[in-house]
């Protein structure tokens, strides 16, 4: 007997069907009891199996033996399926979830459990095998149109990505959609919404070895084709993307995207007489400094000339920057991470990078740098690491 009834609800897209954390719970169980009865099987990659060990359950055996057939959810998906996951648990996700198929379905539920160990039951997450249409045979429409709302969830879930690793399975950085969503996060909501967790050291650094987006898989070729073209717009090349996500993921950098957006907002109508930078620009002085009273407006001030005068992209052509090679802190009390001093030469280190060829070489030229640059735990191993690799790249 069919186990589909379709249940709409929300808008009709796929990023808005994110399952609570209580639908979580409720679905590990279900697993757990349809693998104990042997109601997970199929055919994969030319092998008729049968899951029998809930802890070795991948993620592509889950889809291929359960979601996918017809007698379990019709050509729905999952998550409008209300006899299989109840509608209350269906809901705008906060986090989107980044793993790669072929990874341990248990320690997927287990590490979004552990990092939202104390989230409220109905908080939200975007799993894919639960929002997007698996019947790509039956329903290709619907399954096109689903996987193309990939970033247009990634920006919708606020609260950022959560990237589940199952090294001793697959590595994500050889998956296009994982390094594609990694990117699409820090674009969207800056580099502190991409969460990695549960990673050794080595873990990561075994992940920044891989980053090749263009020698990434995908099951569908054309997922990774669709992929190269988003590479190609934003960045544009695979060379600068590659750069990107492995810089991001080596010095973990700060991310200051909404405290300009506000100070933006603030001097809004303002007309600027900013003269006095451009002689100090072109002068021989090396420092300018803004001083007034606490609370008159310095932050603001220098979110104008970060915006004016420092490095920034050039809107509408991907790759290309305007303006003197820059980085910038904006420190914040209540945020200790900015006060962190190792944080903030990662991050000013991070910056330069994006702009200077040389420096992305030097960090990863050697395999061992990368590993040293993540194990920093004082600013003076810091300095002593990163800031002659910038000096030397940036000479002349």
């Amino acid at each position: 007997m069919a186990s589909f009834v379709p249940v709409v609800s929300g808008d009709g897209t796929a990023s808005s069907r994110g399952i609570s954390l209580r639908g979580v719970r409720n679905l590990r169980d279900k697993v757990k009891e349809l693998v104990e009865k042997g109601h997970i099987f199929g055919t994969f990659e030319g092998t008729d199996w049968v899951a029998t060990d809930f802890t070795e359950l991948t993620t592509t055996e889950f889809v291929y033996g359960w979601v996918k057939r017809f007698d379990v959810t019709g050509t729905e998906r999952l998550a409008d399926c209300a006899k299989l996951i109840d509608p209350a648990d269906i809901g705008v996700p906060s986090y989107f979830i980044s793993h790669a198929w072929k990874g341990s379905f248990a320690k997927l539920l287990d590490t979004i459990e552990a990092f939202l160990k104390n989230a409220p039951v109905l908080t939200f997450v975007w799993i894919d095998f639960i929002a997007v249409n698996q019947h790509s045979d039956t329903r290709p429409d619907a399954n096109k149109a689903d996987v193309e709302s990939f970033a247009a969830t990634v920006q919708a879930c606020t609260a950022g990505t959560i990237v589940v690793v199952d090294l001793e399975r697959c590595n994500p950085a050889t998956r296009g959609w994982c390094i594609f969503e990694w990117n699409q996060t820090t674009i969207e909501h800056g580099h502190d919404g991409l969460h990695l967790v549960g990673m050794s050291l080595e873990d990561r650094a075994r992940v920044v070895d891989q980053v090749d987006v263009e020698q990434a898989e995908c099951f569908d070729p054309n997922d990774l084709a669709m992929i190269l073209e988003k590479v190609q717009n934003e960045h544009g090349s695979a060379s600068n993307f590659n750069a990107a996500v492995k810089l991001t993921l080596t010095l973990q950098p700060l991310s200051y995207r909404v405290d300009l957006e506000q100070l933006d907002r603030r001097s809004v109508g303002t007309v600027w007489n900013l003269d006095p930078v451009n002689d100090w620009l072109a002068g021989p002085e090396r420092a300018l400094c803004v001083v007034a009273d606490a609370g008159t407006g310095k932050s603001t001030v220098s979110a104008a000339l970060v915006r004016e005068f420092l490095g920034r992209p050039v809107a509408g052509t991907p790759g290309a920057w305007v303006g003197p090679i820059s980085a910038v802190h904006f420190l914040k009390h209540s945020d200790q991470r900015r006060l962190d001093p190792v944080a903030i030469v990662k991050s000013i280190v991070f910056q330069i990078a994006r702009r200077v060829p040389r420096l992305q070489e030097a960090l990863f030229g050697a395999r061992r740098v990368p590993r040293q640059v993540m194990s920093l735990r004082s600013v003076d191993e810091a300095c002593a690491l990163l800031l002659p690799l910038v000096v030397a790249a940036c000479a002349g």
